[in-house]
């Protein structure tokens, strides 16, 4: 499927931006990372678009 909204790019900066944060504690920073990756994986009933995530 083509990407035309880019979905994975601004997820890939999403993710970066928690990492880069200064505001954010470490704890919740690993809290964030870990659900949107649950989220990918279909950690219920299925698995979540990018789009959604986002």
């Amino acid at each position: 499927m083509i990407d035309i909204h880019k979905y994975n790019n601004r997820y890939e900066s999403f993710k970066n931006s928690i990492r880069d944060s200064t505001t954010i504690t470490a704890r919740n920073k690993l809290l964030l990372l870990k659900f949107s990756a649950d989220c990918q994986t279909g950690w219920g009933l299925r698995e979540l678009s990018v789009a959604r995530i986002i």
